[in-house]
């Protein structure tokens, strides 16, 4: 998708529901962590989508820097 297709509007209104279908999805698998030649070779084909938990004590109050 393009930013032209879902332009930048800074207004206090709901989404637009007419965005364009970029990819369909087959299925899903998991990349065990760690595993980045396997990752490297799944991102040639497929789709990433991530997931984070928010939920940790550290990323709840988490203000700059990298977190491990």
């Amino acid at each position: 998708m393009l930013e032209t297709d879902y332009p930048y509007i800074a207004l206090d209104e709901t989404c637009k529901s007419e965005i364009k279908t970029v990819y369909h999805t087959a299925g899903a698998y998991r990349v065990p962590a760690g595993d980045n030649g396997n990752l490297l070779e799944t991102l040639k084909e497929h789709v990433l989508d991530i997931g984070i938990n928010a939920a940790s004590f550290n990323f709840r109050y988490y203000k700059a820097g990298v977190l491990t």
